[in-house]
């Protein structure tokens, strides 16, 4: 409308796609109350996943540093603060993996890939220690780090390596290493 010429001059040039109404091609495998959600709200298609995951990389991470000093300080609110931030792990955990099962919908139509199965292992095997830990501890309401068992602290060290393993294998997806 406010171009300094007529739309004849765009006769001169080749065609070079359509614009199609509705929407594209990678959305039609999602129902249309999510396809409508995600065209509405571009940004939901890529970043919930990323964004919640951090909660429980951050929390179960500190959870392993916290029992790690209270193993080398004996200080008991050591060991406290590392099963408070497991009881918040726990709670994020269940949220990271809707969004990435959701990511995976959108994004991958659930093809399953080595890095998708590998996440899906790790994830049921931190579920099962987030709730074997909790359990175990919550056993104990008052915390007396004597009564805990050293299978107990030698779980909540696993903690990290598998929690940064999801992370490589999220990174992977996202950041290939290989091409």
């Amino acid at each position: 409308m406010a171009a300094p010429h007529g739309p004849e001059v765009l006769e001169r040039y080749p065609q070079v796609g359509v614009l199609k109404k509705g929407p594209p091609e990678e959305l039609k495998h999602l129902p249309a109350f999510l396809q409508n959600f995600l065209l509405r709200f571009p940004m939901a298609r890529r970043h919930p996943h990323p964004v919640v995951v951090h909660f429980p990389i951050a929390f179960l991470i500190a959870a392993s540093l916290f029992t790690m000093l209270h193993l080398f300080f004996e200080k008991p609110s050591f060991e406290t603060t590392g099963f408070y931030l497991l009881i918040l792990g726990s709670m994020a955990s269940p949220f990271a993996i809707t969004t990435g099962i959701l990511t995976w919908w959108i994004n991958y139509r659930m093809k399953m890939t080595r890095f998708i199965r590998r996440k899906m292992e790790l994830s049921v095997v931190l579920l099962v220690f987030e709730i074997v830990l909790v359990l175990w501890r919550s056993a104990d309401p008052q915390g007396s780090p004597q009564n805990n068992h050293p299978i107990y602290y030698v779980m909540m060290l696993i903690l990290t390596p598998i929690v940064f393993l999801l992370g490589y294998y999220g990174g992977q997806m996202t950041f290939p290493l290989e091409k």
